[in-house]
């Protein structure tokens, strides 16, 4: 809710900024209030090593095959500092609500040797996750120091007894590795968020963690009349170390489904179209916004043509 509010107060100023430049009418925060609902995904980005594992797992039909399995995963352990892959952990894209509200990420990196029990205060949950599992997570802060970023050795996160086969593969093998996932400084100094501008210069941005950070989306561009810009953003993997995973709570306000997205009367649609530049376009292969766009189409419409082209069968993500 801290999340929501937040987008609500900046489209609320927004809307002040409009009514007091005599510029065109929008009310993006009465667009959003009329939605009557707020999206909110928890995002893991997965390290490489994590996907090789998961790989060698999905792979595994028998016991024989299992055991050949984790003996590949430790030859994955072994030789992932070796590897110099460097991709993006998110494509190029634009986000196509109004506002899509981040927290600072959260980076996890994993060790073989279990860490000795720290003299510290510690919290225990458990809490739901994808396909009916659970997975315990230990919170463990130092003492007087619980709203800063812990070191590594600090905080961890370990594994309840699952309850599907497949969960059953992985604590095994995590069991056998004999690791667990620490929280470590951001790789590079940076979050991996890269944000293009208008003249397809791009910026590393770092989020403090104590900090949300907002994203225009294509919805807002047009609702403003371009005043509003939403601007290409991808996710860079570290090119430190491979072994990293990143993990953001994403909030995504948006229109309602049957909301028609019209530019303000008095506002020429090339402006609000194109208020972001071509060349963006061009750079990140993102389809241009007119091509997606028509005159009185709802948010539902708009969303089916923007997902399309990214998750359709044969989309750009859609075997990612």
């Amino acid at each position: 809710m801290c999340m929501v509010r937040v987008g609500l107060l900046i489209a609320r100023l927004f809307d002040a900024y409009q009514s007091h430049a005599g510029l065109c009418e929008s009310s993006l925060e009465q667009a959003i209030l009329e939605s009557g609902t707020a999206k909110g995904r928890l995002i893991h980005y997965h390290s490489l090593l994590e996907k090789d594992i998961l790989r060698s797992l999905q792979n595994s039909k028998t016991q024989k095959q299992n055991n050949a399995s984790k003996a590949r995963i430790s030859e994955v352990w072994n030789a992932a500092a070796d590897s110099g892959v460097s991709t993006l952990w998110q494509q190029w894209h634009c986000d196509y609500g109004i506002f899509t509200v981040l927290t600072s990420p959260l980076f996890l990196k994993p060790t073989r040797d279990v860490p000795s029990e720290p003299d510290v205060a510690t919290k225990r949950w458990t809490e739901p996750a994808v396909n009916g599992d659970h997975w315990k997570v230990d919170h463990k802060l130092s003492e007087g120091d619980s709203n800063q970023l812990q070191s590594c050795d600090n905080r961890s996160i370990q594994e309840e007894k699952p309850r599907s086969s497949r969960s059953q593969q992985l604590s095994s093998s995590s069991q056998d590795l004999n690791f667990s996932m620490q929280e470590c400084a951001p790789p590079d100094g940076y979050s991996s968020l890269r944000v293009m501008d208008a003249h397809s210069r791009t910026t590393s941005v770092s989020i403090p963690s104590d900090y949300l950070i907002v994203q225009v989306g294509d919805a807002a561009q047009l609702l403003s009349g371009g005043e509003l810009v939403a601007r290409p953003h991808c996710v860079m993997r570290p090119t430190s170390d491979r072994d990293v995973s990143r993990q953001t709570m994403a909030v995504f306000l948006q229109p309602a489904w049957d909301r028609s997205l019209s530019i303000p009367p008095g506002t020429a649609q090339e402006r609000a179209l194109e208020a972001g530049g071509v060349a963006t376009n061009l750079e990140t292969h993102i389809p241009l916004l007119a091509s997606r766009w028509k005159d009185g189409c709802t948010f539902a419409e708009f969303s089916k043509e923007t997902t399309r082209p990214y998750y359709g069968a044969d989309g750009r993500q859609s075997r990612k």
